[in-house]
């Protein structure tokens, strides 16, 4: 990932997620684990604020753990971990980084 694109996360991480309640603070369901659903709504919205345009090429799938999700975008896998508790800004945090990193 290039330089406009970190300046763009940069600008990006000032301002909080427009999510719907009950994940404007926290992603997780009465039952303490976050859904499918919610990873997705997550991971396409992080990953549009970093350039990606096509929405279709992100897939959202259970990892082997539960609390792990895989998320394919493009040709990279990004896993990220959930538990009771976890905040959707956490989980934009993990996916923000690993697919910076790559």
């Amino acid at each position: 990932m290039g330089h406009v694109a970190r300046e763009h996360f940069a600008r990006c991480t000032s301002h909080a997620l427009d999510l719907p309640p009950p994940f404007a603070e926290n992603a997780h369901t009465s039952r303490g684990a976050v859904e499918q659903q919610d990873v997705e709504r997550i991971a396409r919205r992080a990953l549009k604020e970093l350039g990606v345009t096509s929405s279709d090429s992100i897939t959202v799938h259970p990892g082997a753990q539960p609390g792990v999700w895989q998320i394919a975008v493009d040709d990279r896998t990004l896993k990220i971990a959930c538990g009771p508790g976890t905040t959707a800004q956490w989980v934009r945090q993990q996916i923000v980084e690993q697919y910076l990193a790559r």
